[in-house]
């Protein structure tokens, strides 16, 4: 699954500028991981070893990063998917027009300022 991050309409309208300034970050972290891939798994391990006082052993933690993705698109029309499914199986009530709460303008925005790819919603 992903991680998505989402802020509510008025959120955005009142601070969009923090808004900017965290998706900003985001795109650059996802840069530096992408080109220094070595160097980041390390910065996570280190910081995992701090955090839980214990060290994870390089073949776990190398297999673990070699399961992940790191992307600047929220994949939405995976959120959608996975909210049909709990529908299906009664672990979500129904959610009318979940595609709306995508507003990829701010992102978008960022990225083609910085020469990247541009993503797309539902």
């Amino acid at each position: 699954m992903t991680t998505v991050l989402l802020v509510r309409t008025a959120f955005l309208k009142d601070h969009a500028n923090l808004v900017d300034d965290l998706l900003q970050g985001q795109i650059q972290a996802n840069d530096y991981i992408q080109s220094s891939p070595a160097d980041a798994e390390k910065v996570v391990g280190d910081w995992l070893t701090s955090y839980s006082q214990s060290t994870i052993p390089q073949p776990v933690l190398d297999s673990a990063w070699s399961h992940l993705t790191f992307s600047n698109d929220p994949l939405s029309s995976a959120l959608i998917d996975s909210a049909k499914h709990a529908e299906s199986v009664d672990l979500l009530d129904p959610v009318d027009n979940l595609s709306s709460i995508f507003d990829l303008d701010p992102v978008n925005k960022l990225l083609t300022a910085a020469s990247e790819h541009t993503v797309s919603g539902p």
